[in-house]
């Protein structure tokens, strides 16, 4: 086997021989697919490296996606919550304007009975004896007892 080399203007070539079979091996040729495959590798990791960023871009628009949807869920509980509360509202003013001024003062009434019948103090007395029906006489007064800890009762206040 012998290697034959020969150099023109346009390209560098050199010329195999091996027993009848020849080859002629074109170094610029080798050169442009050396370039061609260094561009492709480098067109690849480009792409890799965009798909990548755009895969994290996905990821992170998802996230945020799920966040929102969440909080947009809370607002609308809260929204649902704020109308019942208004309604809830709107309902007591119109059952207090139906009440009428003969209701409010029956009603305001009853409320300063209701404080009058709260302060005093009532007792209960059995005389001495027998009695066939077995009666109960029962004192009551307004006052809270001479020294006002509801233990004794005090008629004269109660009679002012």
């Amino acid at each position: 086997m012998f290697l034959l080399c020969r150099a023109t203007k346009d390209s560098v070539g050199c010329l195999f021989t091996h027993i009848d079979n020849f080859i002629y091996f074109d170094v610029k040729a080798l050169e442009e697919k050396k370039l061609v495959g260094e561009e492709a590798r480098n067109a690849e990791r480009l792409a890799m490296k965009n798909f990548h960023e755009k895969t994290a871009l996905v990821e992170i628009y998802s996230k945020v996606y799920k966040k929102m949807t969440k909080y947009y869920k809370q607002m609308q509980a809260i929204q649902e919550q704020l109308y019942s509360v208004k309604t809830v509202e709107n309902e007591l003013k119109a059952l207090k304007t139906k009440l009428s001024d003969e209701e409010v003062s029956k009603q305001s009434l009853g409320a300063k009975l209701v404080d009058r019948q709260s302060n005093g103090q009532s007792i209960g007395i059995i005389p001495d004896g027998i009695d066939k029906n077995g009666r109960l006489y029962s004192i009551a007064s307004s006052a809270l007892g001479d020294f006002g800890d509801s233990k004794t009762v005090n008629l004269l206040n109660s009679l002012n």
